[in-house]
């Protein structure tokens, strides 16, 4: 995508002549595409214009002489997080965007996919001098809950939330501090801890730092991280929900649709789980290190482990009017099981 403008040369509009001002050209080793364009009302020859889908990192450029040249804004610019912590782990991208006021040529912003950003220096740029950009927001406008963890002991919460990864929170009152890492996720899909040990946290999800792992624990009630050892065989994507029992001994890592495998060495080896169907949600008994309970809602069948999550024997789940499905035809996301996604076959 090319930014054009009008010469200032041309005369009446039929008659005018283009301009390629774009300030980096695309090409097809590195394709990207330009989503706005920024004009100083009180000084028109000065310009912004971002970039979207940068492969190297989004970039804004600015122009004080109409187009002709541009400099890149990011290159020497400050990011100042502190109102939003958590946004400094976070690339900027999605500059769909930006302004400049027009009461204040100094003052700009633009948005990102964690918030907005602004400065008020941003002539500073036409003085070969870095611009300051601070997030202007304290917490986050849209996002997903994909589980919630309250330890019996220590931090009162740990999210594990869609885009944002997740936090620690120690203070429910203000943002928290960052994500937490290592693996730094970008889904974070579950979180869970051990009830009688409740400095033991684990979660699961999608590892956007170059890591493989997709699994996070911590000892120490959420102040530091680690990755495992191994994996289990195909847990790669991140997805599906993992169980902790009451000692945090074990753990139970059910992918989306895969064979759940139970880990007692954290990480250091993992086995198959027998017993349980293809992608059984599990849940740890909160008092008894070596029971774990599942359920299969509309196979009307209870599976219970007495030995760590090894082995797990089915009975029948016997409720007074049946499993009730609710469904409504044609609805999204909905068939003749209840929910496609599973949520009702959570004890």
């Amino acid at each position: 995508m090319r930014t054009l403008t009008c010469s200032p040369r041309s005369g009446a509009p039929a008659t005018r002549t283009w301009a390629d001002i774009t300030p980096e050209r695309p090409s097809a080793a590195q394709p990207f595409g330009y989503a706005a364009v920024a004009v100083d009302p009180s000084q028109p020859r000065r310009l912004l214009a971002s970039t979207a889908g940068r492969a190297r990192g989004d970039e804004l450029f600015r122009s004080t002489d109409g187009g002709a040249t541009w400099a890149p804004l990011f290159t020497t610019a400050r990011f100042d997080a502190s109102a939003a912590p958590y946004v400094a782990d976070t690339h900027l991208h999605w500059l769909y965007d930006v302004k400049i006021n027009p009461a204040n040529p100094d003052h700009a912003l633009f948005t990102t996919g964690y918030g907005g950003w602004e400065t008020l220096d941003l002539t500073a740029a036409d003085r070969g001098q870095p611009t300051t950009w601070r997030v202007m927001a304290g917490g986050i406008e849209e996002t997903v809950a994909l589980a919630l963890h309250s330890p019996t002991k220590g931090v009162p919460l740990v999210t594990a939330i869609g885009d944002y990864s997740g936090f620690v929170h120690t203070d429910l009152d203000r943002p928290a501090a960052g994500n937490p890492k290592p693996p730094f996720f970008g889904n974070t899909h579950d979180v869970t801890g051990a009830a009688l040990a409740p400095e033991v946290i684990v979660r699961i999800g999608h590892a956007r730092d170059g890591g493989k792992k997709n699994l996070g624990y911590s000892l120490d009630g959420g102040a530091t991280w680690r990755e495992p050892t191994t994996v289990p065989p195909g847990q790669l994507p991140g997805d599906g929900f993992i169980a902790v029992s009451a000692d945090g001994r074990a753990w139970v890592w059910t992918p989306k649709g895969g064979t759940p495998h139970v880990t007692h060495d954290r990480g250091d080896t993992w086995q198959a789980v027998t017993g349980l169907p293809a992608g059984t949600r599990v849940i740890a008994d909160p008092v008894d290190p070596q029971r774990f309970h599942a359920m299969a809602l509309f196979d009307g069948q209870l599976f219970i482990s007495r030995d760590g999550g090894l082995r797990f024997t089915a009975e029948p789940l016997a409720l007074p009017d049946g499993p009730v499905r609710g469904v409504q035809a044609g609805s999204h996301n909905h068939s003749n099981r209840g929910d496609d996604r599973g949520g009702q076959d959570r004890l």
